[in-house]
């Protein structure tokens, strides 16, 4: 069980180690902290051998509108690296669920309490 550098750990040295597309499902998200993260992952691609990322977000619950219209903006502005889709089936998805890939293949996944946000990852 991680319960420090969960930023590190989770969310930035798999992409170290060669996984090229995160998928995730988080309860809540922060357009704020999915910025931060696809900067980062941005400045380690060009300084590493990786030459691709992907992060594809499915957001389990309701967010408020500035949000919605902050990852629209980040949609466009990372069109072959960022996807984000609501949850719209029946009720709220809760879950906190990583998933890197390499070459389409699962390889390494995370499950805890972290929604993907600032406050979870870096905060607390």
């Amino acid at each position: 069980m991680f319960t420090n550098d969960l930023y590190e750990r989770v969310l930035i040295n798999p992409a170290k180690e060669g996984f090229d597309e995160l998928f995730t499902v988080s309860g809540f998200a922060s357009s704020t902290f999915a910025n931060r993260h696809l900067k980062d992952l941005s400045n380690l691609v060009e300084t590493t051998e990786n030459s691709l990322f992907k992060v594809n977000l499915i957001i389990g619950m309701k967010i408020n509108r500035n949000d919605d219209i902050a990852l629209k903006q980040l949609l466009k502005k990372y069109p072959s690296t960022f996807d984000a889709f609501y949850f719209e089936g029946r009720g709220e998805v809760h879950s906190k669920v990583y998933c890197w890939a390499k070459n389409k293949k699962p390889m390494i996944s995370f499950s805890g309490s972290a929604n993907y946000s600032q406050e979870a990852f870096v905060g607390n």
